[in-house]
């Protein structure tokens, strides 16, 4: 295998550059048609930033945003024939972004250069080759492959111009070693955490965030370089550098890096999709016994003025009058669990006057006869809910669900009937039928999935963020 890579890097550094851009545009096309769940995740992500798009601009900028993942995958398969003579052929650097950097050292403060999933990311390992870092160390953590001669091959082909590479699992020590030495630490630090990872706020969206930068910046008083290599044009990329005299002891570094990110997101909506939208960095609660709650183990939340209110449920209610008041009592108690939850209802049309709901819920009505259902399916389709919540049991709405690319679908299991398919989160009730007070049953299905009621005990983080 790690013959075959080597092979195929060596060939398309050496074709001319038409060649890996057919064989990206095929593989695109293939991947598009098989793969709609990945496109359908750059979408989503895409329109909760932008939720002021049309949607044919959320759609071709989410091709793009995968177009360039292909390109930046593929580069990374050449860049151990980059060598110090055809290093112009890939990238530049502007004078300004030198200017930035010799500032950077001037200040003569240890260095974290924060690089996102933006451009071409591998890049960051090429910067001593582009800039005179003055005896100053270079070095970032990252994870190791599994295979351990392609691990070997990919580490030796970052580290030759001067970038040491550290496994995640020792190289902790070697880095605060750099940072003594007044070195400079590279971190990728807009990847998704999990629970090991900080609670902050990224497009006005919870996100976990590792709090390296923060750490280390408090530690050594770091002084921080952003760095992003955009895209001229095929497998050219300049290379744009900033430094930022932050104070880390006012200004955590973790929350700083990933604001200047959204606020150049933000700031250039046509150039957003140079970004990696294809990646999960939103999923807080991945684990589906805890996905109606927010729980870390640190969070930073209280660093943000805004509040964090985009995560999308679709709540499809059930059929009778009696049974719709009764599931509404349930959207005070998702809106306490889930205080970032953007809840819209599903229900016919007679039962839209109803009062006493949360401020943020939004009502998606049907005529009682169903109406134009592709309409509807098009429009759950459209609005890209984080999840959906199924209390309404009859297959009628199977097609719509099917529709959504919703991935987090939640309802209700029962004896003796077969399991539904498209619910992939469902808590088995033991009634065999529907009970009178259905209530208590869709309570134990919330709780199930981690729903936590106020006079329940949480834990200071979960708590914090209510």
């Amino acid at each position: 295998m790690i013959t075959l890579i080597k092979a195929l890097g060596w060939f398309f550094a050496k074709a001319p550059q038409f060649i890996p851009q057919l064989l990206i545009k095929a593989c695109l096309g293939i991947f598009f048609a098989t793969k709609p769940n990945k496109l359908w995740l750059a979408e989503s992500n895409l329109h909760h930033a932008f939720p002021n798009k049309d949607l044919k601009w959320i759609s071709r900028n989410a091709r793009k945003s995968l177009i360039q993942l292909a390109e930046t995958s593929l580069f990374s398969l050449i860049t151990p024939f980059i060598n110090r003579n055809n290093l112009n052929r890939y990238l530049s650097i502007s004078p300004k972004s030198l200017d930035e950097f010799n500032k950077a050292l001037e200040s003569g403060r240890p260095l974290i250069l924060a690089c996102p999933h933006m451009g071409c990311w591998e890049a960051i390992t090429l910067l001593p080759a582009l800039v005179d870092g003055q005896g100053r160390k270079f070095s970032s953590l990252y994870r190791p492959l599994k295979n351990p001669k392609l691990d070997a091959w990919v580490k030796e082909s970052r580290e030759r111009f001067g970038f040491e590479m550290l496994s995640r699992r020792q190289g902790l020590s070697t880095v605060l070693k750099t940072l003594r030495g007044k070195g400079i630490v590279g971190v990728l630090f807009d990847q998704h955490t999990s629970k090991q990872g900080a609670l902050i706020s990224f497009i006005d969206r919870y996100s976990s965030a590792t709090p390296l930068p923060g750490i280390l910046a408090s530690k050594f008083d770091c002084g921080i370089i952003t760095m992003v290599a955009d895209r001229t044009k095929f497998w050219h990329y300049e290379t744009h550098i900033e430094f930022h005299e932050i104070k880390p002891k006012e200004n955590d570094a973790t929350v700083f890096v990933n604001q200047w990110l959204e606020n150049r997101l933000l700031s250039s909506p046509d150039k957003a999709y140079t970004w990696l939208w294809a990646h999960r960095r939103w999923k807080v609660q991945l684990e589906e016994r805890e996905h109606f709650n927010i729980e870390t183990k640190a969070s930073l939340i209280s660093h943000y003025k805004n509040e964090v209110k985009k995560y999308r449920i679709l709540v499809i209610l059930p059929q009778s009058e009696t049974d719709v008041k009764s599931a509404l009592n349930l959207l005070p108690k998702i809106q306490y669990s889930r205080p970032d939850a953007e809840i819209t209802i599903l229900t016919k049309k007679q039962y839209t006057a109803f009062s006493a709901l949360p401020s943020s819920t939004t009502i998606l009505s049907v005529e009682s006869n169903g109406g134009d259902y592709s309409l509807l399916s098009a429009k759950v389709r459209g609005a890209y809910y984080d999840s959906i919540l199924k209390l309404n049991e009859s297959p009628y709405w199977d097609r719509l669900l099917k529709n959504s690319g919703c991935r987090f679908i939640f309802g209700i299991n029962r004896p003796n009937v077969p399991n539904h398919k498209l619910i992939r989160y469902a808590w088995k009730s033991p009634n065999a039928i529907a009970p009178k007070d259905r209530y208590q049953e869709w309570m134990e299905l919330l709780k199930h999935f981690g729903l936590q009621e106020e006079n329940e005990p949480a834990t200071d983080s979960s708590q914090s963020n209510r």
